[in-house]
């Protein structure tokens, strides 16, 4: 009887039994959007396996080959895993036959047990098992709140982006052929672009050969100056188009009738432990672009984030004398080094400024280790700084790697 059934599973689900789970935000979620109540889901093997080795992959093929000696099974029934990105599996539990879905599933049930034992030894003997307990797991029903809750799209300003972002592109569109002198010249097209530069104006590439990318077109601007305007054009174009299409045309092929976005979200998407999402990723949105996200009538959208956090660590762990005066006296370390870098007032270092965030760009770019020469393909990429229209060349980004070498000797020491 299969309400029986239901009603068995029903009160074994709502019981306070513990149980364990792979991926279980998405087991969870689909349980409960059935009308189930899931009580004492305590194990994840996948979130558990993330502590351990934040590096690996999680899926539970991976870590039965790991775990287990059992023989891979997860072809016999091709379709999508819970956490494939891409959901490309070609059938769906229901499409397979009794005999072979209960098989699949009972292995499922035995890898993940068998895992667990194993994954439940490791995190005691690296002393994070009650980190797991108190600091991640607390995490899963808060993570299932914001995935069932969404984000609100505010539509006016969807569309607002949509033309806006329309008519920038077809602004670059019209300078990139009225400099080259083609009229039916698509910028998206390396090979277009290859004949143009390579064939036409007989440049050649740093790194030899005849890419059209983003990187050589950037470089490109290092060697022939005279180009610069046309090079960076093709490339503004480029991330214009993308924009629209990928986040812009995307946001609107996900959206609800209700006008909200759902995406996933995953605590076990990044190797430092911070949230991702995916269907759609919302947090690789340019930042004009999360103006769209908006809060329901009466409620409040707010937002923090640690003052220089970055840097403060940088400061400490290098010693760099400099700094770290200027933290105790609680001043602003970006305003300092832009005025001693960039040579400018104070004035103009003031937040969100263009030479701020100018200055923030070139200083992070160096703190992780970056060059002169990708520094500079950073500044003229980067779309937080190609809408402010700063100018600035290459020289200016060597002078500037010369001089914060100087101010903050400490930090190259401790790198090197």
């Amino acid at each position: 009887d299969l309400r029986a059934v239901v009603a068995e599973l029903d009160r074994f689900l709502a019981s306070s039994c513990p149980k364990l789970f792979h991926n279980g935000l998405y087991d969870v979620d689909v349980l409960e959007s059935m009308g189930f109540t899931v009580n004492g889901y305590d194990w994840d093997t996948l979130l558990m396996h993330h502590i351990v080795y934040a590096e690996l992959p999680h899926k539970l093929a991976f870590l039965g080959s790991v775990y287990t000696e059992w023989p891979y099974y997860k072809d016999m029934a091709r379709i999508a895993d819970d956490d494939d990105a891409e959901g490309k599996g070609s059938n769906t539990m229901l499409d397979l036959p009794d005999d072979v879905r209960h098989l699949y599933n009972a292995r499922d049930v035995l890898v993940t047990h068998k895992c667990y034992g194993y994954l439940r030894q490791e995190l005691s003997e690296v002393k994070l098992d009650r980190f797991y307990q108190e600091r991640v797991h607390t995490m899963v029903r808060p993570v299932l709140d914001m995935q069932r809750r969404g984000m609100r799209i505010d539509m006016a300003a969807l569309d607002r982006f949509d033309a806006d972002y329309e008519q920038r592109a077809l602004a670059c569109l019209g300078r990139v052929r009225e400099a080259t002198g083609q009229a039916d010249l698509n910028p998206r097209s390396f090979q277009q672009v290859q004949q143009y530069l390579y064939g036409t104006l007989g440049l050649k590439s740093p790194a030899g050969g005849r890419s059209a990318d983003e990187e050589t077109l950037v470089r490109l601007t290092i060697r022939y100056p005279e180009f610069k305007k046309l090079l960076l054009d093709i490339c503004e174009y480029r991330s214009l188009v993308t924009i629209k299409s990928t986040f812009i045309d995307g946001i609107r092929k996900r959206l609800e009738p209700d006008g909200r976005l759902y995406p996933r979200v995953m605590l076990h998407g990044t190797v430092t432990g911070r949230f991702a999402t995916r269907d759609p990723n919302t947090q690789n949105w340019p930042i004009d672009l999360r103006e769209m996200v908006v809060p329901n009538a009466s409620n409040l959208l707010f937002g923090g984030d640690a003052a220089q956090l970055e840097e403060r660590l940088l400061a400490y762990a290098s010693g760099a004398v400099k700094k770290l005066k200027a933290f105790e006296d609680g001043l602003d370390t970006h305003a300092l080094d832009g005025e001693a870098i960039l040579g400018v007032s104070k004035d103009l270092l003031t937040k969100h400024s263009p030479l701020r965030v100018l200055i923030k760009g070139f200083k992070y770019g160096v703190h992780y280790g970056a060059g002169p020469d990708k520094i500079y393909i950073h500044l003229l990429t980067s779309d937080d700084l190609r809408d402010l229209h700063v100018e600035f060349t290459y020289d200016d980004v060597r002078r500037w790697y010369t001089a914060y070498r100087e101010l903050h000797p400490e930090i190259f020491a401790w790198a090197e």
